[in-house]
């Protein structure tokens, strides 16, 4: 009670609230407005007769029966507003500014224009009504687009609580309100195309969307797990990898929510879950992979077998998860609030999906080796195993000092060394020319190539030959490269039918993609020159063919499922989400093609041997410098912890004692002491 009277006395200061000094009748605020924009696309709505169309389409609207006895927002006479609208400027409604504010017929549209973007009374509300590139002056008016709103009031009369009342508002707009303005829409003419939004109308019609268009990404889990499973021959591996994926986004939101403290979360943010996805998909390959492939070495036991692979994999996958999440991070300074936000959330995602997968999928693999990996269970592995060739031999006794690196690879890469025109055949150029200036006419008759009946040349065209023109064009990033790209090609593309609008969102999406640009097109490259800088072998041509071996399959593997993704978000009905899946399936595509194709041959060319471009070497020798170690000094086990000696001293070390072996991997020695 002291509340409700806290202004009845004469001699206290009136604390007055929004319900004092607000409309206290019925539909007296605003709950939501429908928004109509008007466009004319590559002409100008500030025409006569599309004025009429606009009056009809107003007229039509603000006499829905419901819209003016129950929905419409009242003004102190309880009356319906008035939509806002750029006729109020001819219907008479600012007559009082001046007399140009009334021309019901629209016989004078650019004096009253002009005159609403130049009166002091009326300036700053116009600009509602104009587009960016609207230009006005006394003797013309251009504008392709052009909106009105429609208040709905608030409270309504009647018994109902709130929540009823707005169930009524939303009813009304989505059966009634609606319906009409889809008739209005298919009874334009003369180019004039309408479209509507309200927020009542997006949470109800977009939100539902976006949600159906997030339950796509159910498909890509289905066509992933079905890759893993293809790959791996067990369920039991699959389902725990998908499992560790799909995790890593409740922790990565926890994180998100808690510890950083964002409460945002938008359209954007359901795109990581596709690239979370694909990228997870993408380590666990690598990890599967790589322990596969170690399944042709020998080891002392499965420990050491597992500590081999974590190195090679852990190694590779940090630096291909470390690029990719820093170019999300980067994102993450964007004032943007939708690109800063998904920028941080899915830079998190990929650090704790790297984590998951060095943390949590090494004990799947252990668990599946020395439970599942002989037994026929649908739950757990099908019949056939693929790595069933790759076990590992554990001796109890093991020889001291002798090597455990089976040499099978190494045989078949030095059989295929004899073919000394493998290397010609795959010089496409070479190939190209000859085809074209070097082939005898009986070579050319067995072949079947016609000959051009102008100049007599051989019909035969080499894409290669364009490449260094091709690889110097200026890319379409800004507008004006956008304008000159197009009028190059005007058979495909009418630069006049875009607006500002269009670059606008275009360079919001090119803002975006270009931050993620950067650590989705390395993913692969990494993996490519990390294979070939492990490598043992000596010459150029057998790192490749090492590098290729190893990490080929993971790299098309992890491409398949990326793509995979990428697909499903074709079929979005949200255009952003098409439009993303269309660049996530290029950037991916690209990047795959280049990394098995063009970056071998490159390596082949000019890859680095030996030492060549080591960026270690120059702190190696400082190292060694500061430890006294001198160029000719050679390596010993037992050389009082030093690791070195003189080249004419003794190695202490017995290598026929019990208590320890010397193991070779990777030109790495290790020294493991066992019990006596």
């Amino acid at each position: 009670d002291a509340w409700q009277h806290r202004n009845d006395a004469d001699d206290v200061i009136k604390r007055l609230l929004i319900d004092d000094i607000g409309p206290t009748w019925s539909r007296g605020y605003t709950i939501d407005r429908v928004a109509l924009y008007y466009t004319v696309d590559g002409g100008n709505v500030f025409q006569k007769e599309y004025f009429h169309q606009i009056k009809q389409i107003e007229d039509s609207l603000f006499s829905v029966e419901q819209y003016q006895t129950t929905y419409c927002q009242l003004d102190s006479d309880l009356s319906c507003l008035k939509s806002t609208s750029i006729l109020r400027y001819f219907d008479g409604t600012f007559v009082n500014l001046s007399s140009v504010f009334y021309d019901p017929n629209f016989d004078n549209i650019q004096s009253v224009l002009y005159e609403a973007s130049t009166n002091s009374a009326t300036k700053d509300e116009f600009q509602y009504f104009l587009a960016k590139d609207s230009k006005l002056t006394p003797d013309s008016a251009i504008s392709h687009i052009t909106r009105t709103s429609f208040p709905l009031g608030w409270p309504l009369e009647g018994p109902e609580n709130d929540t009823e009342k707005r169930k009524k508002v939303e009813d009304f707009l989505l059966l009634e309100f609606t319906s009409v303005l889809e008739v209005i829409r298919e009874g334009t003419k003369d180019g004039l195309e309408i479209s509507y939004i309200s927020i009542i109308l997006f949470e109800n019609h977009v939100l539902p969307q976006a949600l159906k268009d997030m339950m796509l990404a159910i498909g890509s889990l289905f066509f992933i797990l079905i890759i893993m499973w293809i790959q791996t021959s067990s369920f039991w591996i699959t389902g725990w990898a998908l499992f560790s994926i799909v995790s890593g986004f409740w922790i990565t939101n926890l994180l998100y929510r808690t510890i950083i403290n964002y409460a945002y979360f938008g359209y954007f943010h359901v795109i990581s879950i596709f690239i979370v996805l694909g990228i997870g998909a993408d380590d666990i390959f690598v990890f599967y992979n790589t322990w596969k492939t170690s399944g042709y070495d020998h080891y002392p036991s499965l420990a050491h077998r597992m500590s081999d692979c974590y190195r090679r994999a852990a190694g590779t996958m940090f630096f291909t998860s470390f690029t990719t999440m820093m170019a999300f991070l980067v994102g993450g300074i964007s004032p943007v609030l939708p690109l800063g936000s998904f920028g941080i959330f899915t830079g998190i995602l990929i650090g704790v999906n790297y984590a998951s997968v060095i943390i949590f999928f090494p004990n799947v693999l252990i668990t599946h080796h020395k439970y599942f990996k002989n037994r026929c269970c649908p739950c757990c592995i099908s019949c056939y195993s693929k790595d069933s060739r790759h076990d590992v031999k554990h001796k109890s006794e093991p020889k001291l000092g002798s090597s455990y690196k089976m040499d099978n690879r190494q045989e078949t890469l030095s059989q295929s060394e004899s073919n000394p025109n493998t290397s010609k055949k795959r010089h496409l150029m070479k190939l190209c020319h000859k085809l074209k200036f070097n082939l005898t006419s009986e070579e050319t008759d067995m072949l079947k190539i016609r000959n051009n009946s102008i100049n007599g040349e051989r019909a035969i065209d080499c894409f290669l030959d364009n490449m260094y023109q091709y690889m110097n064009i200026s890319y379409p990033l800004k507008q004006s490269t956008i304008e000159s790209f197009m009028e190059t090609h005007p058979d495909i593309y009418d630069p006049e039918q875009l607006g500002d609008y269009f670059y606008r969102y275009f360079e919001i999406m090119i803002s975006m993609n270009l931050t993620i640009l950067v650590g989705l097109s390395v993913d692969y490259i990494v993996h490519m020159a990390e294979g070939y800088s492990l490598s043992d072998c000596s010459t150029r041509r057998d790192k490749i063919r090492e590098m290729l071996e190893n990490v080929g399959i993971s790299i098309v593997m992890g491409a398949v499922t990326t793509i995979g993704a990428a697909v499903f978000m074709i079929f979005a009905k949200i255009m952003f989400f098409f439009q993303f899946g269309i660049f996530l399936f290029c950037i991916s595509s690209f990047s795959v093609i280049f990394s098995l194709l063009v970056f071998p041959a490159v390596l082949s060319v000019i890859g680095p041997e030996n030492e060549t471009g080591n960026i270690t070497k120059p702190f190696r020798k400082l190292h060694q410098k500061w430890i006294g170690r001198r160029e000719d000094d050679v390596k010993c086990h037992s050389c009082r912890g030093k690791g070195f000696r003189r080249p004419n001293d003794e190695d202490n070390t017995n290598e026929n004692s019990p208590n320890g072996f010397v193991k070779n991997i990777q030109n790495t020695t290790l020294y493991i002491k066992t019990d006596p």
